[in-house]
């Protein structure tokens, strides 16, 4: 991506955002319209719940429909902006200033990144495998660490740390490194502060956001 197109994508940045739910609406349509059917949601709950329950899951799914696409756009602008603060607070930690607008930009351009699992997910039991259960799809991860892992020899409250060790991890971290070192940090600064930038602004606020999950599993288990 060279200079000037990746200067006309941080200009638009209201265009990549709504680009970035409606990717996200799409993906859920997919996966709500064509992959969980009615015969899912049994297969999932039938040992856990009645069959009322389930019914009740199902109508309440058909009637608030809506919700889920509702809350999409809430949960990614939440996303966006603690990563953006998080990357601003790494730079003053090495006395570097960082342009909001360009930060939330290139956030934006990064977060792309995290739709491509949803993706390959939908593609896979759309066309390669018939899903029987939620657990088909929640357990298809092999880009990820914890899906070569033996589960029963991983404690519950480990799951969540292990789960954010994959590919698509490291690819955000590395492109967003990139483009810390490309768009924020001056020609005359260290660019490895970049590196810097990222992994103790946004390494930390992941750190942070790792132990606030486990100990609501240890709390829950």
């Amino acid at each position: 991506m060279n200079k000037l197109s990746l200067n006309l994508l941080l200009h638009h940045k209201l265009a990549l955002f709504f680009l970035l739910v409606l990717f996200s609406w799409v993906l859920q349509f997919v996966s709500n319209e064509m992959i969980i059917s009615d015969e899912v949601w049994y297969t999932t709950y039938g040992e856990q719940l009645s069959l009322e329950q389930i019914d009740g899951i199902i109508e309440w799914n058909a009637t608030y429909w809506w919700f889920s696409y509702l809350i999409t756009p809430i949960i990614l602008l939440i996303k966006v902006l603690l990563i953006t603060f998080s990357l601003i607070i790494g730079g003053i930690l090495f006395d570097i200033s960082l342009s909001f607008f360009k930060t939330i930009g290139i956030v934006l351009i990064t977060e792309f990144i995290f739709l491509i699992p949803s993706a390959i997910q939908l593609t896979w039991f759309t066309f390669f495998e018939n899903i029987h259960s939620l657990n088909d799809l929640i357990s298809f991860t092999p880009w990820n660490v914890f899906y070569y892992i033996n589960k029963e020899d991983v404690l519950e409250w480990f799951i969540y740390p292990l789960s954010l060790i994959n590919f698509f991890e490291i690819l955000f971290v590395s492109i967003l490194t990139y483009l810390v070192r490309r768009v924020l940090i001056e020609k005359t600064e260290d660019q490895n502060k970049a590196f810097k930038i990222v992994a103790y602004g946004y390494g930390s606020g992941l750190v942070t956001w790792v132990v606030f999950i486990t100990f609501l599993s240890i709390q829950y288990t």
